[in-house]
């Protein structure tokens, strides 16, 4: 095809070509149909991934997902980071959590349901083909701009935009432009030499219809080749790839997909690959993948030929028909009636069953000396794993080895291969019998479940019974009997300075000198059993040397300049079960836990451990990623291979997951933030940065999300509503804020997100929110009171003043009355100790003496003994009747409302009268400190029916509002005259109105002789 670069004309095969007026360019061109054993060579060599699903993590979206039809036209990434997708069901918006759909139901100016194709133009319009026309959607409006031919509404079949920002389309077999919202039909131009500029021209954007191709050259458009005698079918699409390179692709309706190069042109077909001959639309990804979509499947370009991409082998009936690569680099493929398909490449793959493992559940990891691995099983034998080739066997010793349950394998600087089972075994290699370790050689141990070689070439072999060293001679014994914290040894490593460090599952030793000495990561006073000595599985030294300590249940701990610091969970840490620790070359560690590999940079850890920061910042992979099982395998060692390659290779209970550490900052951008939709009530305010509120309709509930399509469930959120309160609500993976009754003021509300555990966005999302006061408490209304209070301001000081007198007054009676409750009190708490605990104290001392006395009468002092045992109960009664009504132990223990619960229920339980209760959780709603004054009114309440009201029936109901407390005791019994003051004080009315007061509420008595008392509560929530 043609043969431009930005420099230089291509032979003479593009001289031709521009002769538009004498033929086809391609008449003089070497035209070649691809052998089909595809001999004919390309100098391109682009390779892609995707045929292989296994490098992706693949999810499936159908409408069960939000979808509105199973059929994805096209996909399409907006500037703004959505993924947009037009489906028969309407325009349809993704955030990788909700789908949000535009159709003519819910949304005005849409003309048509059905939208084929998709185009997003450099200020951010939206342009749409649809059965029934073109449409501009832009800030949430359509414009539509009809294409009509014999009253028939055309839909564009291409849309492109060129350096200038103008949109050209071709629709009806014609071209058109767009200008300012305008459709301007454009008339072609042939004129060979402007044809020579349009091809140079990089501003430009080409254009086909039927067997014609044009290219813009500013505001022309000029045709460049007809290919009507070249090619049978018409061209559906055409691109340059590499871009001025002089290298053209076009699809066609029925032929295939044509290739011009250095003067050749060749056609590719079904047999080379190609899903369809129909051949619609060309796609090219950030690597330069050039992919051809049809209705009968996807191809990829692959340097000489097309390879067909399949999801899985079970897709076979699946139509892909578009495809799409984000910014994070996960594609998107649409399908005919199979919905959405998304595959994000996995950051970890796994050697399992598919791979020729026979048993998976992986314990012991090691690199043998030639660079092989191999793979110990839980019971299934070894393994060896060849990385180049990532072919795995099994060596002809695992059917020799006296046990298949292998928890360590290690080879030693001699080559010698050593086997941790029940027992210890050892082998010259892979392929000779070895022999067993056993107490002939003076090996003792049991249980092996680690074994490493130290820098002076002694072997370390940790066991159940203990810590052995084997110098080449002997085997040297480290137990609890002489220094080791505890003999279950799972981890051994040796640092820098040669001392060996032991992990155990009761605690961390160090063996200095030969002799072992434990190290403290708990230090708690007085303890000294295993709680306070953690179960060690992994230990590791950085570059600075400083040791890091990772244990079941207690998190990881950095020791550094004799001070150890814990970090678990709670700061950050995804899991307290920290089976391994692996450093990679840009810093960061790498941790297996039982939920999955957790990556922090260390140079967080420190800070924490400084106190620079309150939490640590991490990332997860798990299943998601690529891994079969998110568990790790710990407490055997060896087991992570790390040969500073960029890979590790971790044991799992689902095969060994191969990691690449490689670029992990990637995932560190936190992701952008959009406030999506704001609604007080009925009214939808989305779109506005700033809203206006009336103070007594001053709610909202804001509808937030953020754009990371690798994961979108780790996503976490933050908000703030700054002028309300600046402190910020962490909400995990919520997207509403709602507030109610916001305060008159000007408030700023911003929310903010994080990437897979990641750093918070520093770019917020916001929202300006303006609540208007009452007009009492505006600029106006204070004037106005200035003024009225100057004409009424003596009057007003007299009243103030007599009122200030009362309040005294009866804050005065208040004291005194509290002081004589005080000594009421004290002398019944004295009447009940002399005359019922001290009676019963004398009691039970009156019946030791007899009991003293009759020593020679065992059937008297059992007696005796049983009296005083009656009268101890009594007396313990007593005390807790005394106590509780100082303070009521429920109150204390559980809380005021199972208190007045509890009290409710003893009343039910004891009493004559029928009672009846409702009691709401209020706890939490009244400072603590008063909530012994709401529990005595109702207890003062029902006392006073119980003694006073000789009622039948009886009820306590306490309900929760949103301002308020409200509390209800009712009785059916005798009632009062509430204007009788004497009754009331004597009732104990005055204490009681006090008490609510101190609680900022209102207690009134409603009652009449003879027809009940209902007493009503109201206390506010502060």
């Amino acid at each position: 095809m043609i043969g431009y670069t930005s420099e230089k004309i291509l032979g003479k095969c593009l001289v031709l070509f521009l002769c538009i007026s004498g033929g086809s360019f391609f008449n003089s061109c070497n035209l070649q149909a691809q052998d089909n054993d595809g001999s004919l060579s390309s100098s391109s060599s682009t390779e892609i991934d995707l045929i292989d699903p296994k490098n992706y993590a693949i999810t499936q979206f159908s409408m069960v997902d939000g979808l509105p039809q199973h059929t994805i036209n096209d996909i399409i990434q907006t500037e703004d980071g959505y993924i947009w997708l037009a489906t028969f069901g309407g325009l349809v918006r993704f955030d990788g959590i909700s789908f949000t759909t535009y159709d003519r139901s819910n949304t005005e100016g849409m003309r048509s349901d059905r939208v084929l194709h998709m185009f997003e133009d450099s200020r951010g319009a939206l342009w749409l083909g649809t059965e029934d026309g073109f449409l501009k959607f832009k800030n949430g409006e359509f414009t539509s701009f009809l294409i009509e031919d014999d009253s028939f509404v055309y839909s564009p079949s291409t849309v492109k935009e060129d350096d200038f920002g103008t949109i050209w389309l071709m629709a009806a077999g014609k071209p058109f432009k767009i200008l300012e919202d305008s459709l301007i039909a454009v008339e072609t131009v042939q004129d060979s030499v402007l044809a020579d500029k349009a091809v140079e021209n990089a501003e430009g954007v080409w254009l086909a219809h039927e067997f014609e191709i044009f290219r813009t050259l500013g505001d022309t458009l000029v045709r460049v080749a007809n290919l009507d005698s070249t090619i049978e079918k018409y061209i559906m699409d055409f691109v340059e790839l590499p871009k001025n390179s002089g290298e053209y692709f076009f699809g066609t309706t029925g032929e295939g997909v044509f290739h011009y190069k250095d003067d050749e042109l060749k056609l590719y077909s079904t047999e080379d690959g190609l899903a369809s001959r129909y051949a619609w639309n060309f796609y090219v990804d950030s690597k330069q993948n050039l992919w051809v979509t049809s209705y009968l499947g996807i191809s990829v370009w692959n340097g000489g030929g097309f390879t067909p991409v399949k999801l899985a082998e079970s897709s076979e009936g699946i139509q892909l028909n578009r495809v799409l690569e984000d910014t994070e680099g996960n594609y998107w493929i649409g399908s005919l009636g199979d919905g959405l398909f998304k595959l994000r490449p996995s950051d970890i793959t796994t050697i399992g069953l598919e791979n020729g493992l026979k048993n998976d559940k992986m314990l012991s990891l090691t690199t043998l000396n030639d660079g092989r691995y191999l793979f110990a099983t839980n019971c299934g034998g070894v393994y060896e794993y060849e990385p180049s080739s990532k072919k795995v066997s099994q060596p002809s010793i695992s059917a020799e080895l006296p046990n298949q349950c292998i928890w360590s394998v290690f080879q030693d600087s001699k080559d010698r291969i050593w086997f941790g089972s029940r027992i210890l075994y050892r082998s010259n290699s892979l392929s000779e019998t070895g022999v067993t370790i056993d107490k002939k050689d003076g090996f003792t141990g049991r249980d092996i479940f680690t074994i490493s070689e130290d820098s002076k070439g002694n072997i370390w072999i940790g066991a159940l019974n203990g810590l052995y060293k084997y110098d080449g001679e002997s085997y040297f014994r480290y137990s609890t009997n002489n220094g080791l914290s505890y003999n279950d040894t799972r981890a051994v490593f040796e640092d820098r300075d040669g001392v060996i460090w032991v992990g155990t599952s009761g605690g961390l030793n160090k063996i200095v000198n030969g002799t072992a000495v434990p190290v403290d990561l708990i230090k708690e006073q007085g303890i000294n059993d295993r709680s306070n000595k953690p179960y060690v599985r992994a230990i590791h030294q950085d570059e600075e040397g400083v040791m890091w300590i990772g244990t079941y249940g207690n998190g990881i701990f950095r020791i550094k300049d004799g001070a150890t610091t814990a970090i678990k969970k709670e700061d950050g840490l995804h899991d307290n079960i920290v089976s391994h620790i692996e450093e990679d070359k840009d810093g960061y560690f790498w941790m297996g836990s039982n939920r999955g590999i957790f990556r922090v940079h260390k140079s967080e850890l420190n800070e924490f451990a400084e106190g620079k920061i309150s939490r640590v910042n991490g990332f997860v992979y798990g299943m998601n990623d690529g891994m079969l099982s998110s568990e790790t395998n710990g407490g055997f060692e060896p087991n992570v291979i790390n040969n500073g390659d960029g890979k590790l290779y971790f044991p799992t209970i689902s095969g060994v997951a191969v990691v690449s550490t490689e670029n992990p900052g990637e995932e560190r951008r936190p992701p952008k933030v959009y406030i999506e939709s704001v609604k007080n009530g009925d009214n939808d305010l989305s779109g506005e940065d700033e809203i206006s509120l009336e103070y007594n309709n001053a709610f909202l509930q804001i509808n937030y999300t953020a754009l990371s399509f690798r994961d979108p469930g780790k996503i976490t959120f933050r908000y703030t509503l700054e002028g309300l309160n600046d402190h910020w609500f962490e909400v995990e993976q919520n997207r509403t804020a709602l507030y109610t009754k916001i305060p008159p003021g000007e408030y700023t509300f911003k929310v903010a997100a994080s990437n897979n555990s990641g750093p918070w966005s520093t770019e917020f999302a916001s929202l300006g929110i303006s609540v208007a006061p009452p007009f009492w408490q505006t600029s106006w209304f204070y004037a106005l009171v200035f003024i009225l209070f100057g004409s009424t301001g003596p009057g007003i000081y007299y009243l103030r003043v007599n009122q200030l007198k009362r309040e005294n007054e009866r804050k005065k009676r208040f004291t005194e009355r509290l002081i004589d409750s005080q000594e009421q009190e004290r002398r019944r708490i004295a009447s009940e100790l002399h005359d019922g605990l001290g009676q019963q104290i004398l009691v039970m001392k009156n019946r030791a003496e007899m009991a003293q006395q009759k020593v020679a009468e065992p059937d008297e002092v059992t007696h005796q003994l049983q009296e005083i045992m009656e009268s101890a109960i009594i007396s313990i009664g007593e005390v807790r009747s005394i106590s509780h009504g100082l303070r009521p132990i429920h109150l204390e223990k559980f809380g005021l409302t199972e208190a007045i619960e509890n009290l409710c229920d003893q009343l039910q339980r004891t009493s004559k009268i029928e009672w009846s209760y409702h009691i709401a959780n209020i706890d939490g709603l009244i400072p603590q400190s008063k909530e012994i004054n709401l529990y005595r009114v109702i207890q003062e309440a029902t006392n006073n029916i119980q003694k006073h009201s000789f009622a039948e029936e009886a009820s306590v109901m306490m309900m929760r509002a949103s301002a308020n407390i409200k509390v209800t005791i009712w009785d059916d019994g005798k009632g009062f005259d509430v204007k009788d003051e004497s009754l009331k004080q004597g009732l104990g009315f005055s204490g009681m109105y006090e008490r609510i007061e101190t609680l900022g509420g209102l207690i009134t008595f409603v009652s009449k002789p003879a027809e009940g008392t209902t007493i009503n509560i109201v206390i506010p929530i502060s």
